[in-house]
């Protein structure tokens, strides 16, 4: 398989594409074009690629009423060119600007994509717990997506995975996030992948952390780091929340109150603002993650806050009067 340009040049033929697609696009503009196109090979192979994106997407008003057909779609563009989601989001937003396609339908299109390679996947709301033979068990929680190519490998796509091991395992367990591999035959430990960022927390055993640029990081229990494929963040004390979610609870310990939303947004279809100046409020509690409504009833027992409806599913949570 041939690798794909870099993201800069997809973006550049994605920009000539809309100047050549105007009606004032000028002869002058097309001689510029054709001679960006022909300085590097690597110009002519982005410039099909953003074709067949543009093609692949003539429909895109549809791809959020049917499931059936985003997935496809996703599938049929990103399975044979090996798109990053940040690219991919990049080029749709350039292509389609005229069409009004917004940053939640390109999600849409991108978790897509992934639901069409992956093994399990828990939608908003819902987590799962699964057990394995080889004597392990993991808790996916919402909105996750992972592929499991082999007994001992987990490929997680999207979302957070919990797992516990009780006994040493035949061979590592090897889990794949975002180009890093982590690995442990006996542990308890919560991997969770936020964009391009990957973070590891440990609650007990030792789990070892491994970059493309063979950096490495062996964590033990009560800590946690965030990482991505090329750079390695500072070792920190564990955080609760990290592993909380699996009991159905979001362990608050003086977490500013925008985080407290933005945790428990994950879970809900309801979209949970927070005023600048509740902002500066810390949260302290244990918050029942299926419960909405109740865990906004205990925030307001516990901080001087009003919450209201916002528009028609939104909430707003401010400082009371």
């Amino acid at each position: 398989m041939t690798t794909p340009p870099k993201d800069e040049i997809l973006e550049q033929a994605a920009h000539w594409y809309v100047i050549l697609n105007d009606e004032q696009c000028t002869q002058e503009q097309r001689q510029q074009w054709q001679a960006w196109l022909s300085a590097h090979p690597d110009h002519q192979q982005a410039w099909q690629m953003v074709e067949q994106i543009h093609d692949d997407f003539s429909a895109i008003h549809q791809l959020t009423q049917h499931d059936d057909e985003k997935d496809a779609i996703a599938k049929s563009l990103m399975t044979d060119q090996q798109i990053s989601r940040r690219t991919l989001f990049s080029l749709i937003g350039i292509l389609f600007l005229g069409a009004g396609i917004a940053y939640q339908q390109r999600e849409n299109i991108y978790v897509g994509y992934l639901r069409t390679r992956s093994s399990e996947y828990t939608p908003l709301g819902v987590r799962e717990h699964l057990n394995t033979t080889q004597g392990f068990e993991y808790w996916l929680n919402t909105q996750t997506i992972i592929r499991q190519p082999s007994a001992y490998q987990i490929e997680l796509l999207l979302g957070e995975i919990f797992i516990k091991t009780s006994l040493r395992l035949a061979q590592p367990l090897m889990i794949l996030s975002n180009h890093l591999s982590i690995s442990s035959d006996r542990a308890q430990f919560g991997i969770r992948k936020i964009a391009e960022k990957t973070v590891l927390a440990v609650v007990s055993g030792e789990v070892k952390l491994n970059t493309p640029f063979n950096q490495t990081v062996l964590l033990k229990a009560g800590q946690q780091i965030t990482a991505t494929a090329n750079r390695l963040g500072q070792v920190l004390a564990l955080q609760t929340y990290q592993y909380s979610w699996i009991k159905g609870i979001l362990a608050a310990d003086n977490m500013p109150l925008s985080q407290w939303a933005t945790e428990m947004q994950r879970y809900h279809a309801e979209k949970i603002q927070v005023s600048p100046k509740a902002d500066e409020l810390q949260v302290v509690g244990l918050f029942p993650l299926d419960d909405l409504e109740q865990s906004l009833a205990m925030l307001r027992n516990v901080l001087p806050i009003s919450t209201r409806r916002s528009g028609w599913n939104g909430i707003l949570i401010d400082v009371s009067a």
